[in-house]
């Protein structure tokens, strides 16, 4: 396969050479354009139709969303890559339908991470004229996801809202149909159209352990367990105020983990 063709839009020299160094370790994408303002980017893409867009935000004269308008205007939608110093934009960049979010400096690992993903969309990535909208109803649970890290971000889409969380901040997920809920703190919660076994896969190894099929709990957010009955077990988390009403193995599996 061909290596895709990648376009940087940053209008810090030093920090574009250093991604396109960094990318140097992954042929698989070929930097054929380097960009500092939204006006040299769009002359760019409509040269050299990228296929990725590693995207700064804050431009001279202007931000890197107002390149997006320019992209849809070719004949096949890039995948879009923001690059940043700020995380104040991403709830914005991933309903741009971003690929990714990386911010600056740019950690390799990160970046391969990145790189894994570009990849993969690529091969499902059909040619549009208009930009992809991401569909959570269509997400595809059996496709394989990379594991976060502890200080990663989680993008949550509960209906027409979006929720950046960090696996922490979560303390149990339930199965409900073929949704599962999170629970956060302050009895805040998301529900969202992905299997249990998304979530096994997805959030950091060792953080949650499995306390029955339809629950994940957050090990490090257990409280207090209280017995009521033989059969019947009240599991206190942090930051909420109700209990989760264990059945007699569930409870021994959180004991197990105490």
């Amino acid at each position: 396969m061909l290596p895709l063709r990648t376009l940087l839009v940053d209008d810090e020299r030093l920090a574009s050479k250093f991604l396109a160094e960094l990318l140097l370790a992954h042929p698989a994408l070929e930097v054929v354009g380097q960009a500092a303002t939204v006006e040299e980017a769009a002359a760019l893409a409509r040269q050299l139709l990228p296929q990725v867009v590693f995207l700064d935000i804050q431009l001279p004269r202007g931000s890197g969303f107002e390149l997006l308008p320019y992209l849809d205007q070719l004949a096949v939608y890039p995948l879009v890559v923001f690059v940043t110093a700020h995380e104040d934009y991403a709830v914005r960049a991933f309903e741009s339908a971003a690929l990714d979010y990386l911010l600056k400096p740019v950690h390799p690992d990160r970046l391969a991470r990145t790189v894994e993903r570009l990849l993969s969309a690529q091969q499902n990535h059909a040619p549009t004229t208009t930009k992809p909208r991401p569909d959570p109803d269509q997400a595809d649970p059996s496709q394989s996801v990379s594991r976060l890290e502890a200080g990663e971000v989680e993008v949550l889409r509960d209906g027409k809202s979006i929720r950046l969380v960090k696996p922490s901040q979560i303390r149990a997920i339930q199965t409900e149909g073929s949704y599962t809920k999170l629970l956060f703190d302050a009895d805040l919660s998301s529900m969202v159209k992905l299997p249990l076994s998304y979530w096994e896969s997805r959030l950091p190894e060792g953080l949650f352990f499995k306390a029955s099929r339809s629950m994940l709990v957050n090990r490090r957010c257990i409280r207090e367990l209280q017995a009521c009955s033989r059969d019947r077990t009240h599991l206190f988390l942090a930051g909420l105020s109700e209990p989760i009403v264990l059945s007699r193995l569930e409870s021994l599996r959180v004991r197990r983990e105490l």
